[in-house]
């Protein structure tokens, strides 16, 4: 018997970090620990006119992120800026599928290790899971907002999490993140004429 409870004690503390990795934190922990990762776009023309503001986030501590595809459009040129002011300038894309509206680009840091990046979820959301989003609507920097996955869409073939948390222009790029501060998915539209229909592309299909 003693043998038994060694090895079920055992087995316990091999999985306490695993189940601790897997809980879910507070809304107001996962802005403080999801904010320095989140970026401000700014999206240049030739002229170097702003044409418009977006989202975006690093994934690792080289400098590379996740913005949506449709951000580059008419774009000739784009910072993107953090938390604390430091700006960074895009360098080059790694992957991008336009028709899931993804891009995987990275960033001149200039030797600098980034120390904030999101990590990734594995699996698509279940429909009622909440979640939450950083961003910069309308320019209002690093708004947080939450709500519920409402439908997983399959549109042009590729995964597409319906969610009801307020988004608005500003906030395309920017991530959508679970209870464990893991993103799901990249804001990508919504629907104006109804309510509460906005649209995250989800993360895995830059994997396809």
């Amino acid at each position: 018997m003693k043998k038994i409870i060694k090895h079920l004690c055992l087995l316990f503390v091999l999985l306490l970090p695993m189940a601790s990795g897997a809980q879910s934190l507070s809304p107001v922990s996962i802005y403080k620990e999801s904010k320095h990762s989140v970026l401000k776009v700014l999206c240049l023309d030739s002229n170097n006119n702003l044409i418009q503001t977006g989202s975006a986030f690093f994934i690792d501590n080289k400098g590379n992120g996740i913005t949506c595809f449709h951000m580059f459009t008419d774009v000739v040129k784009m910072l993107l800026i953090d938390f604390k002011g430091d700006t960074f300038n895009y360098a080059r894309t790694y992957k991008s599928i336009k028709a899931a509206d993804i891009c995987f680009f990275a960033t001149e840091t200039n030797g600098k290790t980034i120390e904030n990046y999101l990590k990734v979820a594995k699996a698509l959301p279940q429909i009622g899971e909440p979640i939450y989003v950083v961003g910069h609507p309308k320019g209002l920097s690093y708004s947080f907002t939450n709500g519920i996955v409402s439908g997983i869409r399959d549109i042009n073939a590729y995964d597409y999490i319906q969610f009801t948390a307020p988004v608005s222009p500003g906030n395309s790029g920017g991530p959508l993140l679970n209870e464990r501060g893991e993103v799901i998915g990249v804001i990508s539209f919504n629907k104006p004429d109804g309510q509460s229909l906005n649209f995250a592309t989800y993360i895995g299909n830059l994997a396809r």
